[in-house]
């Protein structure tokens, strides 16, 4: 890559996107919406203050969102066609018939006139973006103010955030409604919402334009849930809470008492059980809707924290009898500092109230430091204390020892407000919890809501139609906006047909392996001695058989005081056994069993980076120039066993202000060193004992050291009974698989900014014709940027790299692509599609590969249930692996289809969403259902087939740990004294630079496995 390339890209990442006037050209077209002719209706040029009456004023406009003009060339993307359905799968595997969970819905075959209005919901100057406090800020507009909006309340849609749709044209077509209403920390607030007249449309199932069947689709969203979203009469809004595309109500139970439908999670936490509802517009039976449950944590509402605390110190949720009796205990004991920093934790940007007075409502701030009767402030000429002052109010605290939360600082006062812990509780309101659960909190909610097919399809149905036996009426049954708008759903659910595809066949050194019953699961080691050879052990470019020589670095626990990590020799001698069962050779003591090379700690606190840099490169020197290691002609390759003390994850880390170790560790060995390592917690290790063959934590780890350091245990057969993935691998013709994901900064890294909320794009490519080893190209970019910047450099590295090892250029280019919505499909494809190709044509004019782009999507609520339990594997009864749906529920739109490729142990399979949008090759039809399939048997971490392809997989990997590195670059610069400034052109090509694997890794094996 040239400096001039690159600084370019620098320059395109950080300084100007030309894709924001696209994107906000996209809005702008989006909230107006399309105008029916003849019904166009201009509003007044003024805004209008609406305080019961109408008052025309000229103070104040309305200013929309100004947009440039968008050149030629950056539209030619809406112009590209997607390729058409081949067709579906023939006489290719066993056809079955399944449950899904969609339901047919049409309306009057009568168009239904709405008019259109753009809502903005202002508290002060505020703009307010969360949907549950715009919703909540709207109805009571519409309760104060009934005479400006329609008679029938159910006349009026509400998208919750920046639409409304009315059947009757309100009394004005532009104006702000301005009306004061009770603001969180008890203060009155001005909310003003401002409506503005957009258009007027039809509302039908027949659209022909695409944006008429989005918009279609965004109306009859809204009109399922409305009653639900609703807080005044005709509606049922005080019993569910909005989440996202999910309704949630804590009255939701299971009549039968099979599942739980509120799991306690402890800490004030539970999880709830919600319906998720989207209208499917486009799909090959017609519209159809698609219902299934949803998941999400909230606090408890109206909950003493007095009770919190008592939970947070027994780990769990206490029982009414245990509250009272340890409530007494307490007022002779006090609070320790960890309760309180737990308290702090949970409550954080939470909203509390007072259960006294007005019951005023006021984000957490904090505790104070003193106690209730150790706290003083000055009261009408005389200082008293917090305890003293309820006591003159005729109040004696049960709890004055104590400590006060601190509420909000009103004018006039010169400190803020105290409230004794005894009187404050969580808000009335649902409020829901952000972040990641620790793993005591998220295993009972994994456990609670993994329902197998049967119980989710049940609950399902008696949530949505059939209704639980009390005050919960079901989601779409009996709904007086359904029945105003002429919106009739289906009672059953849909059946659809699937196909259960042949798996691929595995080859193992001289020994093949078939998945004849799609278990999806098999062994890696058996008795059999022609499975425990390797396909490939030797360098390939000195073709010297290699030979692993460990070494271990124990990583201590940062946040305690340094101490020797413990752990079981005979684990790491167990672990090295099993990879030379692999095939692999390893490095053997005069006994003739697997030895260790090197011994050394690590703790941060202790130690310096450099000290660990420096531990690692005498590591790597010593076996260099060991000449007894090669004696018996092989290639010694050093490989570290990091032992941790605790789980070093980059998120842990931010949160706990320490460096994280599992970051450090991977740039110093992968980018700045040159040597192998591999990770594991210490307590993972202690697992690994007895039979190698028969220990699955042993074979995980030695297949993640085998892909490391560049050995292949097995691949797909080519040549066998499956045809086409002889046709991919063909040598003559060889194909090129990339696989593209982008990983995005974490909710933490986006409030620290800086150098920190980055997106980190990668890109993977096979570099073999059998498509089994994949070479990484890794890129910055801006937070949030989806599509990848300077595609043409990308994919050059990879067409090159495959170029250099397989000594031919492709013939074939596959892309298989994630993360990518289907608002974004004609623009990423264009740019992806037309980078290729100027990239072919740079390297010859007259190279031109056949090119198959491929989205990959498992952010959808399409579950499947069998009729028959022969088509199910497994205790929870889930489809197949190898399950294909093409036709009913998938669209007209696009050549999609949907695949269950894993083995479902636990819950309900999701399976994962294929949109072939281009295709030039035009292989058989059943061709990329079945390489696809093929693909997810190719991931070398486990001997399970996945639930998506290993290219997508292993690009989702490289960007984690380029992500991982790159949070860690600034770690170690810090501590050498270094400042790194991204916005800096050197910088930011030596931090880019960086990423990249060292020279004497590049050609080893995958790092990121």
């Amino acid at each position: 890559m040239s400096e001039r390339d690159v600084q370019e890209s620098f320059s395109r990442m950080n300084m100007y996107d030309d894709t924001a006037n696209n994107r906000a050209a996209q809005r702008a077209e989006s909230s107006t919406g399309r105008r029916s002719p003849g019904n166009e209706q201009p509003g007044p040029s003024g805004t209008q203050n609406y305080q019961g009456s109408e008052q025309h004023t000229p103070e104040g406009t309305i200013t929309l969102e100004k947009t440039t003009s968008i050149l030629k060339r950056d539209m030619m993307y809406q112009t590209q066609t997607f390729v058409e359905r081949p067709g579906v799968v023939g006489k290719l595997g066993e056809k079955t018939k399944l449950v899904t969970n969609y339901i047919t819905f049409k309306t009057n075959a009568q168009p239904i006139r709405l008019y259109q209005y753009n809502i903005q919901v202002l508290t002060g100057t505020r703009e307010e973006k969360k949907r549950s406090r715009c919703t909540a800020r709207f109805w009571e507009c519409v309760q104060e103010y009934r005479h400006f909006f329609p008679n029938n309340i159910t006349d009026i849609l509400y998208n919750g955030v920046n639409m409304l749709w009315v059947k009757e044209q309100l009394k004005v077509t532009s104006g702000d409604v301005q009306l004061k209403l009770h603001h969180d920390d008890g203060r009155d607030a001005k909310t003003t919402i401002h409506i503005k007249f957009a258009s007027t449309i039809e509302f039908s199932e027949n659209a022909t334009l695409e944006a008429d069947r989005d918009l279609f689709v965004t109306i009859a969203d809204a009109i399922v849930s409305q009653r639900s979203r609703c807080p005044i009469e005709g509606g049922d809004g005080l019993l569910f809470t909005a989440h996202e595309n999910g309704m949630y109500s804590s009255h939701f139970r299971d009549p039968h008492n099979i599942v739980k439908l509120k799991i306690e999670l402890g800490k004030t936490l539970e999880a709830w059980t919600g319906l998720h509802f989207a209208a499917k517009l486009q799909l090959q039976m017609g519209p159809c809707a698609n219902i299934d449950l949803c998941h999400t944590v909230f606090m408890i509402p109206e909950y003493s924290l007095i009770r919190m605390m008592l939970d947070i110190a027994a780990g769990r949720k206490i029982s009414d009898e245990e509250y009272e009796n340890e409530e007494r205990r307490l007022q002779n004991y006090g609070i320790s500092e960890g309760n309180k920093k737990d308290m702090k934790t949970i409550l954080h940007n939470k909203t509390i109230c007072i259960n006294y007075g007005n019951g005023r409502a006021f984000k957490f701030k904090g505790i104070s430091d003193g106690s209730a009767d150790q706290t003083f402030f000055t009261f009408e000429g005389r200082e008293m204390s917090i305890a003293q002052y309820f006591q003159s109010k005729g109040i004696n605290l049960r709890f004055p020892h104590f400590p006060c939360i601190i509420g909000p600082q009103f004018r006039g006062q010169e400190s803020p407000s105290l409230f004794p812990l005894e009187f404050v509780t969580t808000a009335k309101q649902v409020q829901k919890h952000f972040g990641r659960l620790p793993d005591h909190q998220l295993a009972p909610m994994i456990r609670g809501t993994a329902y197998p097919p049967c119980d989710r399809f049940r609950i399902v149905k008696t949530l949505a139609i059939d209704g639980l036996p009390d005050q919960v009426p079901p989601l779409i049954e009996n709904d007086p906006w359904m029945r105003n708008f002429d919106l009739e759903i289906g009672k059953e659910f849909i059946h659809v047909d699937a196909t259960i595809l042949p798996p691929p066949t595995l080859r193992y050194g001289n020994l093949k392996f078939f998945d004849e019953y799609h278990h999806g699961v098999w062994l890696p080691v058996v008795e059999d001695e022609g499975f425990k050879k390797v396909l490939t052990a030797r360098c390939t470019t000195t073709h010297r058989e290699k030979k692993i020589i460990p070494a271990i670095i124990t990583i201590e626990n940062p946040r305690l005081n340094p101490q020797n990590v413990a752990f079981d020799h005979g684990s790491i001698q167990c672990l090295m056994e099993t990879v030379s069962r692999f095939g692999q050779p390893v490095y053997r003591n005069r006994y003739n069993q697997p030895a260790t090379y090197f011994v050394g700690a690590y703790h941060q606190g202790r130690n310096r980076i450099e000290e660990l840099r420096n531990m690692l490169v005498e590591i790597k020197t010593r076996i260099e120039n060991d000449r007894e290691l090669s004696a018996d002609g092989s290639l010694p390759v050093p490989l570290v066993l990091f032992i941790f003390a605790y789980r070093s994850t980059t998120i842990r880390t931010r949160t706990l202000n320490v460096m994280g170790d599992y970051g450090i560790i991977k740039q110093l060995c992968d980018g700045e060193v040159g040597i192998n390592c591999q990770g594991i917690l210490r307590k993972n290790l202690a697992t690994i004992s007895g039979n190698p063959n028969r220990c699955s934590t042993a074979h995980n780890m030695a297949m993640k050291i085998l892909s490391k350091i560049g050995t292949t245990h097995y691949m797909i057969e080519s040549g066998g009974k499956h045809k086409n993935w002889t046709k991919l691998t063909n040598p003559k013709e060889p194909t090129l698989v990339l696989g593209i994901d982008v990983t995005h900064p974490s909710d933490i890294d986006n409030r620290m900014g800086g150098k920190y909320a980055c997106s980190i794009a990668a890109v993977v490519g096979n570099i073999d014709v059998s498509i089994s080893k994949f070479g990484e190209s890794v890129r910055i970019q801006e937070r949030g940027l989806e599509r990848i910047v300077k595609m043409d450099q990308v994919i050059e590295e990879r067409i090159k790299e495959f170029i250099e090892y397989a000594g031919i250029r492709p013939a074939h280019i596959v892309i298989y692509r994630d993360g990518v919505s289907e608002t974004e499909f004609k623009r990423i494809l264009y740019e992806e599609r037309t980078a290729i190709e100027r990239v072919c044509k740079s390297l010859d004019k007259d190279y031109e590969p056949t090119f198959t782009y491929i989205v990959v999507s498992k952010r959808h609520h399409t579950r499947f249930c069998a009729l028959r339990e022969s088509d199910t594997e497994g205790k929870a009864y889930n489809i197949k692996p190898g399950t294909l749906v093409e036709s009913q529920i998938t669209t007209k739109k696009y050549f999609d289809f949907y695949l269950a490729s894993q083995f479902g142990p636990l819950g309900t399979t999701r399976p994962t969403h294929y949109y072939v949008l281009a295709d030039s090759w035009k292989p058989s039809n059943a061709f990329w259902q079945t390489i696809t399939y093929a693909l997810t048997y190719a991931y070398v971490r486990t001997c399970k087939s996945i639930s998506i392809p290993a290219p997508v997989m292993y690009a989702h990997l490289c960007a984690k740990r380029a992500r991982d590195r790159f949070m860690a670059y600034f770690d170690i610069a810090e501590q050498r004294g270094i400042h790194v400034n991204m916005l800096d052109f050197e910088d930011y090509m030596r931090v880019l630079t960086s990423l990249k694997p060292h020279d004497n890794l590049k050609k080893r094996g995958m790092l990121y496995c």
